[in-house]
């Protein structure tokens, strides 16, 4: 007897038939006799690509040798296995003629473990290199942004030039997103949950979402411009965006449809889900479908546990978080659906607060320096070089320092400076240690921390010390004006 899902292959000498003993049905997805005697019809229930490897490795055998090998299967069901075969000729002691006899072992959830596994390894590694990238380019965008704004402030009303710096500046707008969805992408800051709109996270998630799957898949969204509030991490919903999109990639792996699809809904008491034990009332819907190979009832039981690993543990863990639910319907050949819930809050009274103050900082006047004497910190030189310019503008003096250890020699020879400006990240000393001697030496110094790694804040900043502030890069000509002035009339 076999052990249930071991199956057992001897095959002819002459390579035509082939004898099978044991779960042959629990392995294959037919009775005992549906393959039995037929080694052709095997051999057309594998994959194409992995046949070919696989006759390579018939081709090398030798008589006792053992030989190991994986590839896929396809099921009477459609679904598609991993096996690992392993086999070996032997002599018939009668007859002298060789067998080929193999063992056969599903290794289907082993597979997908070890795919998850890299899957997520090359997310981390992305994500280091996306902070990393998005760091040099926030210091490029600080050039590019603070030199656009000094000429835009330097040239008058009807100047055909304003044009082409207004394009410039709107261009800056678009990268500053752009590498804001890669710092949030790559951030390893605790979740925090806040009031949003869930078709808006779709839609500012879209571009990065079209570079994920490729040419070869369409991409359909219905997203309403208004509605659909609910109250999650902006950050953890794009991760389940990323996991479920590279998942209806994965099961369209030629050609195909995606489609993404936000809407309000209601759970009604009678509702079966709310049988099941679901909250009723009223909820976001995103639901994310695809027209692939699509899953089993036996998968499907499981795609949310940790075995399958797909990934959507994680979507229904973070789902969970915001109080939600996760739900899939899948059938083979029929493609997925992947239903995300997300209990519905009512509009925040205050949308359009922070436009305002954006737009009050953009207007602010620049001109309350009166020699103002403020230090700025930072090692890349053509950043240095702008900060100065920019701080200049607003009627200060400045001095400029490389790293911590010359920041505090300018310190020492330099009295009355009344604020510092560093960034976190430097040479020798960093802006987190320099801060700290700052505190304790020059108590009444103003500091203004800079970053464009903008997930640190929480373990930099204390809220309770209102003399020093972080603004992340880049930086803005209004927006630095509007904080430097704050701190020095504070």
């Amino acid at each position: 007897m076999c052990a249930s899902g071991q199956v057992f292959y001897q095959c002819d000498p002459a390579g035509t038939k082939m004898t099978f003993w044991g779960d042959v049905a629990h392995l294959f997805g037919h009775g005992k006799t549906g393959l039995q005697g037929d080694r052709c019809r095997w051999l057309q229930q594998i994959h194409p690509a992995d046949l070919l490897h696989l006759a390579e490795i018939e081709a090398d055998a030798t008589e006792g040798k053992s030989h190991c090998r994986e590839y896929r299967f396809c099921r009477e069901d459609g679904s598609v296995i991993y096996l690992r075969d392993t086999s070996c000729y032997r002599r018939d002691a009668r007859t002298k003629r060789l067998f080929l006899t193999g063992f056969l072992q599903n290794i289907s959830e082993q597979h997908h473990r070890m795919a998850q596994i890299n899957r997520l390894q090359k997310m981390q590694v992305f994500g280091e290199l996306a902070g990393g990238v998005a760091h040099d380019f926030n210091n490029l965008l600080t050039i590019f942004h603070g030199y656009t704004e000094i000429l835009q402030a330097g040239t008058k009303p009807g100047d055909p030039h304003q044009e082409y710096l207004s394009e410039m500046a709107h261009a800056v707008e678009r990268a500053k997103a752009l590498t804001s969805q890669l710092l949030n992408f790559s951030s390893k800051k605790p979740g925090t949950l806040e009031a949003l709109r869930l078709g808006a996270v779709v839609m500012d998630f879209y571009k990065m979402l079209r570079r994920i799957i490729g040419e070869n898949i369409e991409l359909v969204t219905d997203i309403p411009e208004k509605g659909g509030w609910v109250m999650a991490d902006p950050r953890q919903l794009e991760t389940v965006l990323v996991n479920l999109v590279v998942n209806a990639c994965q099961a369209m792996p030629k050609r195909g449809r995606l489609s993404i699809v936000v809407a309000e809904t209601v759970l009604a008491p009678g509702d079966r889900r709310v049988r099941a034990g679901w909250k009723p009332g009223p909820y976001v819907q995103m639901t994310v479908s695809d027209n692939g190979i699509g899953m089993n009832k036996a998968f499907l039981k499981r795609i949310f546990a940790q075995e399958p690993g797909c990934g959507l543990s994680i979507c229904s863990g973070i789902v969970e978080q915001s109080g939600g639910k996760i739900a899939a319907e899948s059938a083979p050949g029929k493609g997925s659906k992947f239903k995300v819930f997300l209990p519905r809050i009512a509009p925040p009274t205050s949308i359009g607060l922070g436009n305002a103050s954006a737009v009050s900082s953009k207007n602010a006047a620049v001109s309350f320096g009166k020699g103002k004497k403020i230090l700025i910190v930072e090692d890349d030189i053509p950043v240095r070089k702008t900060l100065a310019s920019l701080v200049r503008g607003f009627g200060c003096r400045v001095f400029c320092a490389a790293n911590g250890d010359e920041a505090l020699r300018i310190l020492e020879r330099e009295r009355k400076i009344r604020l510092v400006i560093t960034d976190m990240i430097m040479p020798l000393m960093g802006g987190i240690e320099l801060v700290e001697l700052i505190r304790y030496r020059w108590p009444g110094a103003k500091i203004l921390l800079t970053s464009g790694y903008t997930f640190e804040l929480p373990e930099i900043i204390d809220p309770k010390i209102t003399s020093t502030v972080f603004l992340p890069k880049p930086l803005s000509r209004g927006v630095l004006a509007a904080k430097l002035r704050e701190l020095l009339d504070a």
